[in-house]
């Protein structure tokens, strides 16, 4: 009988425990990733960034100019 209760206890810590990293991968999504879209909704276009660092990596990769002038390319003289 005791055995019985531990698998129901251990089944919903488990569930527990994945409805908290499901809730948490969600908030982190919201905060990180959303925000990245509000210019693309409004209709302007530009590079998509990666969540946190953004486009620091494309810019460190061929520099801030070279960069720049890819984008203007790709996208035009406004861009987000």
């Amino acid at each position: 009988m005791m055995e019985l209760a531990f698998e129901a206890i251990n089944s919903h810590s488990t569930l527990l425990a994945a409805a908290v990293v499901s809730a948490v991968v969600f908030v982190l999504y919201r905060f990180l990733v959303s925000p990245y879209r509000l210019l693309s909704s409004h209709g302007i276009k530009g590079p998509r960034p990666l969540p946190v660092v953004g486009n620091y990596l494309s810019i460190k990769r061929i520099g801030h100019n070279e960069f720049l002038e890819e984008q203007i390319e790709k996208f035009g003289p406004v861009f987000g």
